[in-house]
C-alpha cells in the first residue's frame, strides 16, 4: 500500500529554497551595481565618484566586476571642466545620459564619474561666434569654434577602454 505524499512538509520547504535563491540574485545585482558606481547620471551638486578597482591576481588582472561594461576610476579625484566662450548660444552639456543647460560665458567643473562620453552643444542664436572647449583635470581634451547664424560649435569627449585615456571624439 502506497501512501500518499506530505504536501504540508513539502511546500514550506520549497519556499525557503526559492526565498534563498532570490535573495541571492538580489545580493549579486545590487554587489554589481554599486561596483560599477550605478547608472545613474551626474547630478548637478558636488558629489564623490563612487567606483571599485579589481587587484591583479598571480595569473593576471582579473576582469572587471562588470564584465567590462563599465569602466573603474582611479581613486584620486579628477574633474570635467565645460567652457563656453562668445556670442549668445543656447547651451547644453553634461555626462551621457544627462542634458544640463547653460549660458554664454560659461565654466562649470564637476567630478569626473563613470560614463565614458561628455559633451557640449552650443548654438548661436542669431549672428555671432561661440567656442567650446571640454577640460579633464585642466587639460583641454576637445575645443570646437562655430560661426554665423544659427551654427552649432560642439565638443565631444569619450574614454578609451583599452588605453584609460580621454580622447576627442568630434575627431
Amino acid at each position: 500500500m502506497d501512501a500518499a505524499p506530505r504536501k504540508g512538509r513539502d511546500v514550506p520547504l520549497r519556499r525557503i529554497v526559492i526565498g534563498f535563491t532570490s535573495a541571492g540574485i538580489l545580493l549579486v545585482v545590487a554587489a554589481w551595481l554599486t561596483s560599477c558606481g550605478g547608472s545613474t547620471p551626474e547630478a548637478p551638486g558636488p558629489a564623490t565618484p563612487t567606483a571599485t578597482t579589481t587587484a591583479p591576481s598571480a595569473a593576471g588582472a582579473l576582469p572587471t566586476p562588470c564584465g567590462g561594461s563599465c569602466v573603474p576610476l582611479p581613486k584620486k579625484r579628477h574633474t570635467v571642466t565645460y567652457v563656453v566662450t562668445g556670442s549668445p548660444a543656447d547651451v547644453t552639456f553634461g555626462p551621457s545620459g544627462s542634458n544640463f543647460s547653460g549660458t554664454v560665458p560659461m565654466r562649470v567643473t564637476k567630478p569626473l564619474r563613470a560614463p565614458l562620453y561628455y559633451a557640449i552643444t552650443a548654438q548661436l542664436q542669431g549672428g555671432g561666434q561661440v567656442a567650446c572647449k571640454i577640460l579633464v583635470d585642466g587639460k583641454t581634451i576637445a575645443h570646437s569654434t562655430a560661426t554665423g547664424a544659427y551654427n552649432i560649435a560642439q565638443c565631444e569627449i569619450s574614454l578609451n577602454p583599452l588605453t584609460g585615456k580621454w580622447a576627442d571624439a568630434n575627431d
